[in-house]
């Protein structure tokens, strides 16, 4: 479809096809490109998918990014606060690149959000391929990398703690933060769960950050936005004032008609949208007033944030306790994946292992049964310090895990629950290394494998 409008040029195509493995479900997909009158070019990509059938059931796809976005990149690029590209862009160990880069991020104009990707100190290196990740966050994010650890070592002096990445871990910065946002409302992956993470595939942790932004995006609709229904709005616009100069009453009804029905469709979709949009403000202000309240007692140092998910829980254990814990994922391990809940009692699992554990391994508390201590710390949870030899020798990827070219047998646990619903139960496997003085924590997840399972 094109249309003019004085010197403004729209042009869209809208295309449906099935879905390759549920045929009941179809996807639409509208390209959009409009010149403005200055000559500005604004593309448009939008993918939509619903049911063809009546039913309720959840629609699950992972997010991706559209293959022409990534064209359209590579041979035009795009603009914004920095050029949009398919490639990362490099943070050098220079006081100007430096300063860009916290002027960039703190930019109200800013419109994309920011991944900061530092580099492994030991290794010198990363932990996932940086330029297949900004392949697949291109149009979506911008992605600069730290071309040394001299880079992460500048940056560090010039950004608050709180809100820093280093050593190999990530951060995403949304657009709107500031030096007084707060640190959890930019979400920061640490080594441990990058590792964790990408065990699963060569491209894990690339699709997990694509899937995070892509949520977002779904609900933000910029003004330049090109659609099918904003095309066909200017096509009737244009067909009324030629009916109107025509009097063609019966022309004008159909117009009319057909305008009233797109504007009932897009207030209901609307009112589902504000829906959703009031249902997270009300879980938002819980969160909010649960942090409040914690930070209110005296003792708020002390206590333990309220987390969301195993996630949060492990990300919060692996600072709080970073000299005690020590992540080391095998390749069976659930990690941030897991859908335990509640999810704050595996946090306080993780401090039991870093406050009760860990110091009477050191010998600074004697006499500590670790059932009991366990049981009152955690009520519904068991501590256990085998498993059975013979899953252990059969399932040895279960109960192995390997950490600085040292492979451990992780067969104590702590956990809870015996249902077949991850939900429900949960197992935290780990083993103590005298030498360097950590637990390894090398699996969480609903169980590991047995002979009866």
């Amino acid at each position: 479809m094109l249309s003019q409008e004085g010197d403004a040029i729209r042009w869209a195509l809208a295309f449906t096809h099935p879905d390759r493995l549920d045929p009941a479900v179809i996807w639409r997909t509208e390209l959009g490109i409009e010149r403005t009158l200055k000559d500005h070019v604004f593309f448009s990509c939008s993918l939509y998918l619903g049911r063809t059938d009546k039913s309720l059931a959840p629609l699950r796809r992972t997010a991706t990014r559209p293959r022409i976005v990534l064209d359209i990149l590579r041979q035009f690029e795009g603009r914004g606060a920095l050029p949009l590209t398919s490639k990362p862009l490099l943070l050098k160990p220079k006081q100007e690149y430096i300063k860009a880069f916290l002027d960039l991020l703190q930019d109200t104009r800013r419109q994309h959000p920011i991944v900061y990707v530092s580099i492994h100190q030991q290794s010198d290196s990363f932990f996932f391929d940086v330029n297949r990740l900004a392949e697949h966050l291109a149009g979506t994010a911008y992605v600069v990398v730290s071309e040394s650890k001299e880079s992460c070592r500048m940056l560090e002096e010039h950004m608050p703690k709180q809100f820093q990445a280093f050593d190999g871990a990530v951060r995403l910065y949304w657009p709107g933060f500031s030096l007084r946002s707060n640190p959890f409302d930019h979400p920061l992956w640490t080594k441990c769960r990058i590792i964790s993470i990408q065990t699963r595939s060569r491209d894990a942790f690339s699709k997990r950050l694509l899937g995070d932004i892509a949520a977002v995006s779904a609900t933000s609709i910029p003004h330049s936005l090109l659609t099918w229904a904003k095309l066909e709005q200017t096509h009737r616009r244009h067909a009324i004032a030629q009916a109107k100069i025509a009097h063609d009453n019966e022309e004008l009804l159909k117009l009319y008609e057909e305008d009233n029905e797109t504007f009932r469709v897009r207030i209901a979709g609307l009112e589902r949208e504000l829906q959703t949009k009031g249902d997270e403000l009300y879980r938002a202000h819980v969160r909010i007033t649960m942090l409040e309240n914690a930070t209110d007692h005296a003792e708020a140092k002390e206590e333990l944030l309220p987390v969301e998910s195993v996630a949060d829980a492990i990300e919060l254990a692996s600072s709080r306790w970073a000299n005690e814990l020590v992540f080391a994922p095998n390749s069976k391990s659930e990690g941030d994946e897991s859908p335990f809940q509640p999810a704050f009692e595996v946090l306080s699992a993780l401090e039991w292992l870093a406050t009760v554990y860990y110091p009477a391994k050191m010998g600074k508390m004697k006499g500590i049964q670790f059932e009991m201590s366990v049981r009152e710390k955690i009520p519904g949870w068991i501590f256990s310090t085998h498993q059975s030899e013979a899953a252990v020798g059969r399932y040895k990827e279960w109960y192995q895990c390997q950490w600085e070219g040292r492979t451990y047998s992780i067969t104590e646990h702590i956990g809870t629950g015996t249902s077949t619903r991850p939900e429900e139960t949960i197992r935290i496997a780990f083993a103590w290394d005298k030498t360097h003085r950590k637990v390894v924590v090398g699996f969480i997840g609903q169980h590991q494998k047995n002979t009866l399972s």
